[in-house]
């Protein structure tokens, strides 16, 4: 309570700053808060909070840099994020948003095809 208390303060402080919305997306993560994490997260970085599995699936297939593209040892002891860093919690979190939304796709997706089989569906719409 107290890290997210302070996180909080310094986000409020200096809200564009890039490390406290980092530490405070992965104190919510650790804390099993996973879509508080990824979704301001993901607001934080410009990412839309609304889209489809495919969009969140497509956005972290061509996030960059990846771990193995970074340059040298990246140091901690600055305290200053590296591309490498926040670009490893964009996948995360926009994983995380695809798997969300997949799950609340798949059960309209299959409402819609057993209304289609059972007659409700509008003139002119081809049935498969």
């Amino acid at each position: 309570a107290e890290a997210e208390a302070a996180l909080l303060r310094a986000v409020e402080l200096a809200p564009d700053e890039a490390e406290y919305r980092f530490n405070l997306s992965l104190l919510h993560w650790r804390a099993g808060e996973r879509r508080q994490a990824c979704e301001g997260w993901l607001v934080f970085r410009g990412h839309p909070a609304d889209a489809t599995a495919a969009t969140y699936r497509r956005l972290a297939d061509e996030t960059t840099p990846r771990a193995a593209d970074a340059e040298g040892a990246q140091s901690h002891a600055s305290g200053a994020l590296h591309a490498s860093q926040a670009a490893a919690l964009d996948r995360l979190a926009l994983r995380y948003f695809e798997e969300l939304r997949s799950s609340e796709e798949f059960p309209g997706y299959w409402d819609a095809r057993r209304e289609v089989a059972h007659g409700s569906h509008e003139p002119g719409i081809a049935l498969y």
